[in-house]
């Protein structure tokens, strides 16, 4: 069995099989609790996850109904918020496009000492499928899965209304006092204020202290004037997984094959919506993995016709949300300002790096808080000439 590491979220994070039965009989109370195996600690970076297996009796003691299930346990870094907007946006998801493969909330607590259980969790359906990760694609299957993905994106571009709001699903969870943001420029300008608060209270980040007066005297004079914030084709929030990656994204064998060919991989389900939102068209590429979305510095090169193979997937799925109507970062308004947006991102990623506070120390530590202070600077200087 693998050992979780002290620095990350799903250290020390772990329930009981009597824990797991009460939570599955409250849910389903004539059911028994079969079996709960957590995944591996490499399975699941920020949350403990366990396939529960249950069964439930007839009255002649035969088994009627046999399910698998998903517990997720959140990590340990975050409260209330994580869990709260996976669950409100899963059921979003489910009420506006039911026709998608996301997991079904069964039930849920926040409230870490709740019921005498002092985590927070999710119990949700099993979807189908290994991890897109995990598998050998061929060119047919790399096409046809990205434009399963460029379908359900556009799906939750089109069909969910975000009302005008921005941000996560729960705005509030943490501080009642603070206010949703009321356009893109509140948003960056309270993100980037949030950064600098933590850079300057926390020991951690002492070495790169100095900074926030430059991108205070940034927020004040030169923020307000980026062109991307009054351009209403962007500024128009969306909503966004904002994790995707290949781990996130289960495949199963398609329907319908006739015989003797190989089956076609199809999306079957996308999990992991913890960090989601209401964001701006341009979040979905940014906050992506690189193996969804390549070097967000360099995505325009996949307009390129000389795209090397190993990009395929990126370049695909681009294609297909272009052939959807949905603006990329090499085409329509999100090309137009997407400069902008990595720079944007660029800044506000490095002013206080949230991997930097558990795992390095010492000259390590020193190392990658001179890299991310230059990365801002960086940052500022091209923000400064747009």
């Amino acid at each position: 069995m693998s050992t979780t590491p002290s620095h990350h979220p799903t250290y020390h994070v772990n329930l009981t099989t009597s824990v797991i039965r009460q939570i599955v009989n409250q849910a389903f109370p004539e059911a028994r609790l079969v079996s709960a195996t957590p995944l591996p600690s490499g399975a699941s970076y920020n949350n403990r996850i366990y396939v529960v297996h249950i069964s439930e009796d007839n009255h002649e003691g035969q088994s009627k109904r046999e399910e698998e299930l998903i517990l997720k346990v959140c990590g340990r870094f975050w409260t209330k918020v994580m869990t709260v907007n996976e669950v409100s946006c899963l059921r979003l998801i489910y009420k506006s496009c039911p026709e998608l493969p996301v997991p079904r909330v069964i039930s849920y607590s926040a409230d870490r000492k709740m019921d005498g259980v002092d985590q927070e969790w999710i119990l949700m359906t099993k979807l189908p499928g290994k991890p897109l990760a995990s598998i050998k694609l061929s060119e047919d299957d790399m096409s046809g899965l990205m434009s399963d993905l460029a379908t359900i994106l556009t799906s939750l571009r089109t069909k969910v209304d975000t009302n005008g709001l921005i941000g996560n699903l729960v705005h509030v969870a943490n501080d009642p006092q603070r206010e949703a943001p009321e356009s893109y420029l509140d948003y960056y300008r309270a993100i980037l204020e949030d950064r600098i608060s933590i850079m300057e209270t926390d020991p951690r980040y002492q070495q790169n202290k100095p900074l926030s007066t430059k991108v205070k005297a940034f927020i004040i004079n030169s923020l307000p004037h980026l062109p991307i914030f009054a351009d209403p084709q962007v500024t128009t929030s969306v909503l966004t997984h904002a994790d995707l990656s290949t781990s996130n994204i289960l495949v199963s064998p398609g329907p319908n094959t006739p015989p003797g060919d190989k089956p076609a991989l199809r999306i079957s389900g996308l999990v992991d919506w913890e960090f989601s939102g209401f964001f701006s068209p341009f979040d979905e590429f940014l906050a992506a993995s690189e193996e969804i979305f390549d070097n967000y510095q360099s995505v325009s090169d996949l307009a390129q016709s000389s795209v090397d193979p190993s990009r395929s997937l990126p370049k695909l799925l681009l294609q297909h949300l272009h052939s959807l109507g949905v603006s990329t970062p090499v085409t329509g308004a999100v090309k137009r300002h997407w400069h902008t947006a990595t720079r944007l991102h660029q800044l506000q990623e490095n002013l206080a790096p949230w991997w930097l506070r558990e795992e390095s120390q010492g000259e390590s530590l020193n190392q990658e808080l001179h890299d991310a202070a230059e990365k801002v600077k960086a940052a500022l200087v091209d923000l400064e000439r747009i």
